[in-house]
């Protein structure tokens, strides 16, 4: 063989080669990719869906703690309130029975 045939050969099994390599990348790694593309953007529209069903699920929950929160506090006042209310009436009670005790006595 001679170094023209040799260096034809080259060429053609480089050129064969080349054109495998787009043959590869045309059926195989660009289909892949745009499945890749569409799955991930299926999945973004999924997660933000989820999100706002999520979102819309514990809009009224969180208006409801946070309700009953302020009730909480507000109770908790209205307990301390009527509990001074009671140690005043109770002295009142212990003030009247010692002016009867005293009045027996007499």
């Amino acid at each position: 063989m001679e170094w023209n045939e040799i260096g034809s050969m080259i060429a053609v099994l480089g050129a064969a080669g080349s054109f495998l390599i787009w043959l590869y990348k045309m059926l195989v790694q660009k289909p892949d990719q745009r499945n890749k593309e569409e799955t991930t953007k299926a999945l973004i529209e999924a997660q933000k869906k989820q999100a706002d069903h999520l979102e819309k699920t514990l809009m009224p929950l969180t208006f409801q703690i946070k309700s009953l929160n302020e009730n909480l506090n507000e109770s908790k006042r209205d307990r301390e309130a009527i509990h001074e209310e009671l140690e005043e009436h109770e002295e009142q009670l212990i003030d009247h029975d010692k002016r009867i005790s005293i009045l027996e006595r007499r």
